[in-house]
């Protein structure tokens, strides 16, 4: 079965050995964990895919993918999650989270949908007056989050990273990221400030919809039919 899917990942780098034959899916399994191996490569390593967040109750790692984690030497995240964790950097992150010129909200977009995202944080218990230099893409993010940190407002929501990064760090495992947050976020900047804002205002309108959608992916999800 075919699904349009996007994950984020977690690479597992370089074992001492090579894991037994039925440690990992073949390519006719549905899977989240995958063999890296062959050509020359002298150690194997693996790629977990993650759906991001996900609720608690529905969160969960296979024995494969925590044999996979206790015997990497290297365990490599889309942005590295301990320099995410570091203040100083929070800071300097956060900063570039705002538009320039001191532009707000208000001037991207109408009284009325103005009055939509007003209500919607409102709802999230989140101030808009308090976000309204920051730039919508950063909004569309925390659309569907209140302050617990839960998606769509019930405050129980995993990350799959912050989770691995924890077994990590007990194990002392090293730790790696294949692009910077300030990578990431000079992506935001390269759509103007106005198309950010239909963005947010067409994410708040179909919530719903997005909702079904998120549960649909859930679903997926943890059948890890993925292909």
């Amino acid at each position: 079965m075919k699904h349009s899917f996007v994950l984020l990942f977690v690479l597992f780098v370089g074992f001492g050995q090579v894991m037994a034959q039925n440690t990992a899916p073949t390519a006719e399994e549905n899977a989240l964990l995958w063999r890296i191996s062959g050509k020359g490569l002298p150690t194997t390593s693996y790629l977990y895919g993650t759906i991001h967040m996900i609720g608690r109750e529905d969160f969960f790692l296979t024995d494969s993918t925590r044999s996979a984690i206790d015997r990497a030497k290297l365990v490599t995240f889309e942005i590295n999650m301990e320099e995410m964790m570091n203040l100083p950097a929070q800071f300097n992150l956060m900063m570039k989270s705002f538009m320039s010129d001191g532009k707000t909200l208000k001037d991207l977009i109408s009284k009325e949908d103005y009055a939509l995202v007003k209500a919607h944080f409102d709802k999230q218990g989140l101030p808009i007056f308090l976000f309204e230099r920051m730039k919508p893409m950063f909004l569309t993010v925390f659309a569907d989050m209140d302050l617990s940190g839960g998606l769509g407002g019930d405050g129980n929501m995993v990350s799959y990273e912050m989770e691995i990064m924890e077994i990590a760090e007990q194990q002392k495992k090293k730790m790696a990221g294949l692009e910077t947050a300030e990578y990431q976020m000079s992506m935001f900047d390269s759509i103007p400030y106005e198309d950010q804002a239909k963005m947010l205002v067409e994410t708040i309108k179909s919530s719903d919809v997005e909702n079904d959608q998120f549960d649909q992916m859930v679903k997926i999800y943890k059948s890890q039919d993925i292909v």
